[in-house]
């Protein structure tokens, strides 16, 4: 038979164990927001009350994540790899969740504004409750570390003129570890004072559209790094896997969602995009 001192040691061993079964199954959710430029170039910066984000399970249920207070944010800001933290190692309750979205709102506080060549204009906000795929589960008895990184499309939210400055979100959304890429070299040449854009749509040999309710909608929209005159180059940087379709316009700077406005598009070009692999696709003067 054992003795006292073996059982003590025996007890404490089995506590010690299941400590560590106890503790070592946390499920946690880190998101991030990023953006992609508006379509007019004049406007300088978007500042916007941000109260969180909200997620969508299963069931239709809803869980929410927010800070204590709203906070000021320049979505202009975060481009180029200057995402946002929102939220780090936070936890959500179990379930099997499908979609997230934005949680703007209105506040004394902070001025929810666009500025554009010097002049400021009130930005409103479109009550919306689309929500952006995503799915990832939440499970007491496993341990879990998502990622999900946000990609507000302002291109296709944002119909900016003097008589609507309303900022609808269209957001794109993804698990970090699920995404790919696309990038490359553009040798598009432009007229002068035209605005080079990059459209993707979801699905190969898609007809390329504009956001306008109808056909093919885009999946993402970008700008171009470095000098349109010449060769500049273009990244979409958090794509699920799939096969999507590229194509170029000279008149990004005319896209007016909701309107049938015709971009001309041309360099339309197919693509696969694999998780954890950035596919290079150079789009040549054409």
């Amino acid at each position: 038979m054992p003795s006292q001192s073996t059982m003590l040691s025996i007890v404490r061993a089995v506590v010690v164990l299941g400590t560590i079964a106890l503790t070592g199954c946390e499920s946690k959710v880190t998101v991030q927001l990023s953006t992609e430029l508006p379509a007019d170039p004049a406007i300088t910066a978007i500042q916007v009350a941000l109260e969180g984000v909200e997620f969508r399970k299963g069931n239709g249920d809803v869980e929410r994540l927010t800070f204590d207070e709203p906070q000021a944010v320049n979505l202009l800001s975060l481009q180029d790899g200057n995402s946002f933290r929102l939220f780090t190692d936070e936890e959500l309750p179990d379930g099997s969740y499908s979609g997230v979205r934005l949680l703007l709102t209105e506040d004394d506080n902070i001025d929810n504004r666009i500025i554009s060549e010097g002049r400021e204009f009130e930005l409103a906000l479109a009550t919306t409750d689309n929500f952006s795929e995503v799915d990832f589960t939440v499970d007491k008895d496993e341990s879990s570390d998502d990622s999900i990184m946000l990609t507000l499309d302002l291109r296709q939210s944002l119909p900016f003129d003097e008589a609507d400055t309303t900022l609808t979100p269209v957001l794109r959304a993804i698990r970090e570890e699920d995404a790919g890429g696309v990038a490359g070299s553009v040798a598009v040449s432009c007229p002068a004072n035209s605005s080079l854009a990059i459209y993707l749509f979801s699905g190969e040999n898609q007809t390329p559209d504009d956001f306008d309710g109808a056909d093919a909608e885009p999946y993402l929209t970008t700008g171009v790094a470095g000098n349109p005159a010449t060769t500049s180059s273009y990244a979409f940087s958090f794509l699920p896997e799939g096969r999507y379709t590229l194509a170029t316009t000279c008149r990004g700077d005319d896209e007016r969602p909701g309107s049938s406005e015709e971009l001309d598009f041309r360099n339309v070009t197919n693509v696969e995009v694999e998780a954890d692999a950035t596919e290079q696709i150079n789009l040549p003067n054409g």
